[in-house]
């Protein structure tokens, strides 16, 4: 009914009647209540809030309904009537105007406007009726006591309106009309006969009522609607006026009776209606909460945007699943949480902005957003909505390309290279500050001239002029530039053709290498020459003789100079060096290049490859045969060559190399002195000399040398005096492989030194077990090669195993040749005087077959004179040789053993010449121990 704007005559006039005649009745007889006025303020609502048009009409209903009941039902006179009527028409349209004006206060959700609008309505209309009815009173009537009647309306509408107001302020909350349901109206009844029951009894025999009946309107209030609410307040409030007057007020009006009544009405009264509005704003606010997050989630769901929602203090209220998908975060680590802790929150965006958002995939994601904020009719901003568009590749791209940008424009003057721009005219468009300053080019005018009439370039080597403008992406080197004011200066150039058009034609790159060029050249000519002859070294020998398809060459290599620079000092043998390379250049020719390969090694690559190579290669040796005089010392240097002449054979280049060093090693084998060439003999003599030494490297490792012994018998007697260890290889193949096969090898390769403590072990072990068996009568010679001689621990490993055996040192005899003087013969005899003042004896083998230098042969510590084999395989015939040899033993006192003995012939003839012992085959071949114990039990001492 309140909402309507259209309202009967009769309506208003039969609600005015009602409510007032409810108030008379409600108070009985008591005249100090009938102020108590509801009708006034219901029907002000009406007035208030109907149609202009219907105002005239309901004020009128109004006007009759006013007169009806206070003459016609109440106690009152007619002017008494008239003179309420006045203050009534006063109250009813001061309610109208109150509400008239303050209707969107009404309707407001906000408890402080609430609040206010109760107040005025409270207040205004009471005073204004109570004034205009006390006037009317002391015109018509001639009222003596006005204040009094005025206090008392003042009172009874101010009760009317705490009874009456908040049933009308929550019915005008809704924006609906005021109905109910069949079940909502039986609830009303239901729970209003309940409230009179509960006041009767409240106040007939509780002793605070008021109290009791707020417990019970606050409990309707919590858990009924308003609809229920609003007609059960108003139901207490008339009928606790009514208790009121039949039991607690007194005809009496005094102030503190009614401050009392209405603080107790609006106490009671009031926070009911407080407790369902606020409940209801409560599920107002809610509901509305929730349509607007579910309209959030659809739209958010949905969006393509990466989207969300925040409150005022950057609570986040939802995000979409766009922004989740962005991030990598779940839903519920994002809700809840502070905006500022995913994206660079500084407040609102009122315009879009770059920003950057937290995510798990990588540090931070580029975004531009956009922000509005949403309000609501209970502040100013309930949420913001911030929208995010995903910019990250773009603003990588723009990174990207602006450092591309900031690059280019400082590349041509930062890049140490020259940089030159042409046209397709050869003009220069644009140079850089390092081609300007390589080229020696005026800055003003650089960018004006035309290149390839400015500047030429040619080849540093050759001279030949270059296009350098010719499309070339390799580098031109290195160049000499024949421009005005550059001396010696050394380039490269590359030319580029450019795709983009408005730089020019063709971009030219030019490097000054003069520095480093230089420097390159100086290091490439040190790692090709020697530093101390100053020629060139093996490295620029291999690449000529590979650049060059037929060439000879000849390698010379003085086999002494290890034992010179032993014996004299480094720098004594540098300068014989340094003279023999000068006089080797002296000798040769335009023909011929000279190389110095290493310390003692030379070599000479002749250009043309002629029968003569070997004539002048001769002649170099004959020359070089003359002794040198180096700081007053003479000086006999041995030389060993070997050569390879292209013109008899095919083979070029780098293999060359390879063969004429196989040559130089057969010529240091070679007893023969002079030139060593080349030939497929050779190549299978190495090949053989590669298998010995792979022979001998496994019997090494897998202990395949053996030990076999030959007598050496007494001239006189036939018996045994001595043995000799000789040393034998089995072989891979199951073959025995003699001496005379491995013994060359092992002493080219060194490993004859591993050999001979072989040998020098084994024979040491071997005289220990005879002499356990007491076969001690004889002595045991081993050959010992000149390598092992100058070994730094012979003559220790050698004192330490006769000791680790228990063998005394006299049961040995060294057997050493004539070569092991050769190289120096002073070491030599140290070392020999060293072994004999152990007690080993030493013994000279194969004498006459090396240099025989008798007054050498008169300083030796030696006991025994052993004759080569070649001169007793002479005997009978040639003897003259083998007389001597033996006659210079006689003098030397020294005990002759002559070798290889074969026939009785041979026996015979050297005993008569004076040998004292012999060995051979004429008295045993080389046996192993076992067999050779049976000739020493039998044997008889001579």
């Amino acid at each position: 009914m309140f909402k309507r704007s259209i309202y009967s005559f009769f309506e208003v006039f039969f609600l005015y009647v009602v409510l007032g005649y409810l108030t008379l009745a409600s108070i009985g007889s008591e005249p100090s209540m009938a102020s108590i006025w509801y009708s006034n303020i219901v029907c002000g609502f009406i007035l208030g809030t109907c149609k202009k048009e219907m105002r005239a009409q309901i004020l009128i209903a109004i006007i009759i309904g006013s007169l009806t009941v206070d003459y016609g039902f109440s106690f009152y006179s007619f002017n008494e009537s008239v003179s309420i009527l006045v203050g009534d028409i006063a109250e009813v349209t001061s309610v109208a105007f109150i509400v008239k004006n303050l209707n969107r206060n009404l309707h407001t959700k906000k408890l402080e406007y609430q609040i206010l609008v109760f107040l005025v309505l409270l207040l205004i209309p009471s005073l204004l009726g109570a004034f205009f009815a006390g006037l009317a009173a002391l015109t018509l009537i001639s009222e003596q006591n006005i204040l009094k009647l005025v206090c008392t309306w003042f009172v009874g509408s101010v009760l009317g309106g705490v009874i009456t107001y908040p049933s009308l302020l929550l019915i005008k909350q809704q924006k609906t009309a005021y109905t109910f349901s069949k079940k909502q109206g039986i609830e009303i009844a239901v729970y209003g006969l309940i409230s009179v029951l509960v006041q009767s009894c409240s106040f007939y025999f509780i002793q605070f009522p008021f109290v009791f009946v707020l417990s019970f309107l606050i409990l309707i209030a919590i858990f009924s609607s308003y609809k229920i609410v609003a007609p059960i307040i108003f139901i207490n409030g008339v009928s606790m006026v009514f208790f009121i007057a039949k039991v607690g007020f007194t005809a009496e009006l005094n102030i503190e009776s009614v401050t009392q009544v209405i603080l107790t009405l609006s106490l009671t009264l009031l926070p009911p209606a407080l407790i369902s509005v606020g409940k209801y704003k409560i599920q107002y606010e809610a509901i509305k909460l929730r349509r607007i997050k579910d309209e959030m989630e659809s739209i958010y769901t949905n969006t393509p945007s990466a989207m969300l929602s925040y409150k005022k203090n950057g609570d986040i209220i939802t995000v979409s699943d766009k922004w989740l998908s962005l991030t990598g975060f779940e839903r519920t680590e994002v809700i809840g949480e502070k905006i500022n802790s995913f994206i660079n929150y500084e407040g609102s965006w009122s315009e879009s902005e770059i920003s950057t958002i937290s995510s798990k995939f990588e540090k931070n994601i580029y975004v531009e957003t956009f922000t509005q904020d949403f309000y609501s009719s209970s502040s100013k901003a309930t949420y913001s909505l911030l929208v995010c568009k995903d910019i990250t590749n773009e603003v990588r791209l723009a990174e990207s390309l602006k450092k591309e940008k900031d690059f280019l424009k400082s590349v041509l003057e930062s890049i140490t290279d020259g940089v030159i721009c042409i046209d397709n005219k050869s003009r220069i468009t644009l140079i850089n500050k390092s081609a300007k300053k390589s080229l020696v080019l005026n800055n003003e005018k650089a960018e004006k001239i035309n290149l390839k009439d400015t500047i030429k370039f040619t080849n540093y080597y050759t001279g030949e002029s270059v296009d350098y403008l010719q499309e070339n992406e390799n580098w031109h080197q290195p160049l000499s530039a024949s421009v005005q004011g550059i001396v010696d200066n050394i380039y490269q150039v590359k030319t580029v053709v450019l795709p983009l058009s408005g730089l020019g034609s063709k971009l030219l790159i030019v490097r000054d290498i003069t520095e480093s060029f230089l420097s390159e050249e100086i290091s490439k000519f040190k790692s090709r020459h020697d530093s101390l002859t100053g020629l060139p070294n093996e490295v620029k020998l291999e690449e000529d003789i590979c650049i060059e398809k037929y060439s000879s060459l000849a390698m010379l290599k003085i086999s002494n100079i290890d034992n010179i620079t032993y014996q004299y000092g480094k720098k004594f043998s540098e300068k014989i060096l340094i003279m023999l390379s000068k006089k080797l250049a002296l000798l040769g020719n335009e023909n011929h290049t000279l190389y110095f390969l290493k310390t003692g090694e030379f070599a000479i690559r002749y250009q043309e490859s002629t029968n003569l190579n070997i004539i002048h290669l001769s002649s170099f040796l004959e020359e070089l045969e003359t002794p040198l005089f180096v700081d007053s010392v003479k000086i006999k240097l041995i030389i060993n060559t070997g050569f390879y002449d292209s013109v008899n054979n095919e083979t070029c280049g780098s293999d060359v190399l390879s063969k004429v060093k196989l040559a130089l090693n057969e010529s240091e084998f070679s007893i023969k002195k002079g030139v060593v060439e080349y030939s497929i003999k050779l190549e299978h003599k190495f090949n053989e000399f590669e298998f010995i030494n792979k022979q001998i490297d496994i019997a090494l490792e897998e202990a395949k040398f053996f030990l076999l012994f030959q007598p050496i018998v007494c001239a006189q007697t036939g018996s045994i005096l001595s043995l000799e260890a000789l040393c034998r290889c089995h072989t891979t193949m199951g073959k025995v492989m003699s001496p005379n096969e491995f013994i060359p090898v092992a002493e080219k390769t060194g490993k004859i030194v591993d050999i001979g403590k072989f040998v020098i072990e084994e024979t040491i072990k071997q005289i220990s077990i005879w002499k356990n068996k007491n076969y001690e009568n004889f002595t045991v010679s081993l050959n010992v090669s000149p390598l092992q001689l100058i070994e730094s621990d012979f003559l220790a490993f050698t004192k330490k195993t006769l000791k680790n055996y228990d063998v005394e040192a006299n049961r040995l005899i060294f057997e050493i040749t004539e070569t092991a003087f050769i190289e120096n013969v002073d070491q030599t005899l140290n070392t020999l005087d060293k072994i004999n003042s152990v007690g080993i004896k030493l013994a000279l083998d194969d004498f006459g077959t090396g240099f025989s230098n008798l007054s050498y042969l008169n300083k030796l510590p030696i006991k025994y004179l052993k004759i080569d084999k070649s001169f007793v395989d002479e005997l009978p015939e040639n003897n003259a040789l083998v007389e001597l040899i033996i006659s210079i033993g006689k003098v030397l006192e020294l005990e002759i053993i002559s070798e290889g003995v074969e026939t009785k012939k041979q026996v015979e003839s050297l005993r008569d010449w004076g040998t004292n012992r012999f060995q051979g085959y004429y008295f045993s071949k080389p046996i192993d121990a076992i067999e050779l114990e049976s000739k020493l039990a039998a044997n008889i001492a001579c």
